[in-house]
């Protein structure tokens, strides 16, 4: 898989996780039971993955293309 195509998979990765996180708070203000512990796992692999893997590649790539 090319840089490119797998920035966007985590893009579109992140994009499910977010949208499984908006149904739950969703749930939250509706006066349902939402999946807390299922939240805080989804939120921290957010920005655990984000911070170490993802963004260094778009830096990566950002600079790279900064240069042209």
């Amino acid at each position: 898989m090319s840089i490119m195509a797998s920035l966007h998979q985590d893009h579109i990765n992140m994009s499910k996780l977010l949208d499984q996180l908006d149904m739950n708070i969703e749930q939250i203000t509706t006066g349902g039971r939402p999946e807390i512990q299922l939240m805080a796992e989804a939120v921290e692999y957010i920005g655990h993955y984000a911070d170490l893997y993802h963004h260094p590649i778009e830096d990566m790539v950002y600079a790279h293309f900064a240069h042209r």
